[in-house]
Formats: structure tokens, sequence, C-alpha cells
């Protein structure tokens, strides 16, 4: 009799362990996992970036793949057709010196020399000027907005930078010293570069005041009468 308690009670200790054992289990397969933070917006979140209303204007070119350039400050570039959009005018840009074939010319950036003045991000109906590619036989012409400093403002002086790439080193030096330096001048839309300005009325010359004493004294009719004849003593 003893002996079959002490198995019942052998037999009911190593149950007791078994159950024991599954709940540990179940514990060790709970273990909390680590969520992932959302992945960083690199702080994009301050705008579009799209230069706006700046003063300059400047922009990454294509990769030149490392040939001969050559730096080309105050680009001779311009035109003299001018159009209203919004508030900005916007203008036409042509080379003044064509660039020869197998020369391409990048335009590195537009900034204003007059004060107050600044280039602008707007659509004028061509290509902008920033980082745009002018080469022979491609892309001829580019387009500047600016907006000037004051409504009644005749003129806005702009300057624009660029690189020449080239096949040959001494290739780009001869455009460069082809080129030289210019500003350009872009003119009011409406009124032109002169000064608006109203015009002037030209005063009248007061007129002097007669003076009495010097007028001449009326002359008196001569009369037909003739004087009588002295009596002769």
């Amino acid at each position: 009799m003893r002996r079959r308690i002490g198995a019942l009670m052998v037999l009911l200790a190593l149950a007791t362990t078994a159950c024991a054992g599954g709940d540990g289990g179940e514990a060790t397969d709970a273990s909390p996992s680590v969520a992932s933070s959302p992945a960083d917006d690199g702080g994009n979140n301050g705008g579009d970036g799209d230069g706006g209303d700046g003063g300059d204007l400047e922009q990454p070119l294509p990769e030149s793949g490392g040939g001969p350039q050559a730096t080309l400050a105050g680009l001779p570039i311009g035109g003299s057709e001018f159009v209203l959009v919004d508030d900005a005018w916007c203008g036409e840009a042509f080379l003044q010196t064509s660039p020869p074939d197998g020369v391409r010319v990048g335009i590195t950036g537009v900034s204003p020399d007059t004060a107050g003045a600044t280039v602008v991000d707007r659509r004028c109906g061509g290509t902008p000027c920033v980082a745009a590619v002018l080469e022979s036989g491609g892309l001829s012409s580019c387009t500047v907005a600016v907006l000037p400093p004051t409504a009644d403002t005749a003129s806005v002086d702009v300057t624009i930078d660029a690189v020449a790439w080239c096949s040959t080193q001494a290739e780009c030096d001869a455009y460069q010293a082809s080129s030289g330096q210019q500003v350009w001048t872009m003119c009011h839309p409406q009124n032109g570069c002169e000064p608006v300005t109203d015009a002037p009325t030209e005063p009248t010359e007061p007129t002097e005041p007669t003076d009495p004493a010097t007028t001449d004294a009326p002359t008196e009719p001569p009369t037909d009468e003739e004087p009588d004849a002295e009596s002769s003593p």
C-alpha cells in the first residue's frame, strides 16, 4: 500500500512539473519585438526649394565628364524684347558670340547688378537661363525674369555667368578670349529704358510793362487853316 501511495505521489509530482514547463515555454515565445522608427525625411518639410523670389539664381549643371573647360564671367548674352509676367519682367537672351561647333556653354548663375532688384523663377515661355546649356545647332536662347526694385524703375542690369566645355583646352581658351564680359540691361516692358517722367511745360515769358514816359505823344491832325498874315506897319 505504501508503495502504491509513493508511486502515485511521484506521478503527481511529474505531472505538476510538466505543466509548469509548458507555461514557461509560452512566456519565452512572447518576448517583445522592437518596432522600427519611420525613416527620416531628410528635412524636406521646409518647402519645395524652387529658388522663389531670391536675389541670385544658381543651379548645378550636368557633369562635364572632366574634359577641358573655361569660366565665362559676365557672359555676353542678352536681348531687346521684354514682356510682363505678373509683376516680373521677362526677357529672352541670345549669345552675342556664337560658340563654335563642339563648344557647349552652360549657365551657372544669374545675378542682378541693380540695387534692390531680384532674379525670380518664373516661366517666361522659354527655357530658363539658369542651368541651361547653349550650343551651336542646339538650344540658342534662354529666358530671365527679374523683379524691379520700384514700380517706376526704368531698367535692371543683370550679369550671367557660365562655363564652356570644349574638345581641347586651346579651344576653350580661344572662346573665352573672344567672349569678353558684358552686363545685360533689361528695360521696362512698356516704357523702355527711358525714365518715366511727366513732360515739363515751358514757362511763359512775362510781358514787360509799358513805361508811360517813353510812349509817344499823340500827334494832332494837321489843319487846313493858314495863319493870318501880319499887317505891315
